[in-house]
């Protein structure tokens, strides 16, 4: 009963947004975020501050994405996103947050730059 009330109320509601998972196009609640940074020291001590990666959360109805795996891709305005890693699953709600980042760089060069 009370996933049906939330399935009525916040997943036919103006937060989802459509994003590509596996060739389908699934409702999504998409936060991105700020992205990690990292100072660089250069010759004679001047630094700047690099982006390591931006980060992304994209939450999912269980039921549209069963199963996933790290280094899937999740296309939201056009933009590639690499799954990470499951944030939380909500059992009540009946959804599942994952974590999602692009432009990955620094020494374990991720996906793509």
């Amino acid at each position: 009963m009370i996933a049906e009330i939330i399935e009525s109320a916040v997943w036919g509601s103006g937060l989802v947004e459509d994003v590509i998972y596996k060739g389908n196009i699934v409702k999504a609640i998409v936060e991105i975020g700020g992205a990690d940074s990292a100072k660089k020291n250069f010759f004679r001590g001047a630094t700047i501050n690099d982006s390591i990666k931006d980060e992304a959360s994209f939450s999912f109805l269980e039921s549209d994405v069963p199963t996933f795996k790290s280094g899937e891709t999740i296309i939201y305005n056009g933009e590639t996103w690499y799954i990470d890693r499951m944030l939380f699953r909500d059992t009540m709600a009946k959804s599942i947050t994952l974590a999602a980042s692009r432009k990955n760089k620094g020494f374990a060069r991720g996906h793509g730059i």
